[in-house]
């Protein structure tokens, strides 16, 4: 489960920086890959758990993943683009974070369901 985990965090810590590289180049803006990164969290739960991995063996990752991305993610994010990525004061970031955890939990969480039709029951 640690590769899987780790898997995860690369990629949507690679997805922020390729965002933002292209937010920087193009001048789209950033705000603008939310959809996308939403389609990426429903793909990693649906591949993770048609790939074999239980239910819990498939949230976990996503649920690490998306605290990567709101820490890891986030800096990389503001080291590519400073002065264009509005941080917001330490209690409001916090508030913020879990708010994005919870939502792409959640946005995880529907991809593991859908994974899950056709599926033998494998809930642990």
């Amino acid at each position: 489960m640690i590769r899987t985990i780790v898997i995860c965090c690369v990629v949507v810590i690679l997805f922020d920086a390729v965002a933002a590289v292209i937010s920087k180049v193009t001048g789209i803006s950033y705000g603008s890959f939310t959809i996308a990164q939403v389609i990426l969290y429903f793909v990693l739960g649906f591949a993770l758990r048609r790939t074999g991995a239980t239910v819990l063996g498939a949230l976990v990752p996503v649920v690490v993943a998306s605290f990567a991305e709101d820490t890891v993610g986030l800096w990389v994010s503001v080291e590519i683009l400073p002065g264009q990525l509005h941080v917001l004061p330490v209690p409001l970031m916090v508030v913020s974070g879990l708010i994005v955890l919870a939502a792409m939990t959640l946005i995880g969480a529907v991809g593991i369901a859908v994974g899950s039709i056709n599926r033998r029951s494998r809930v642990s």
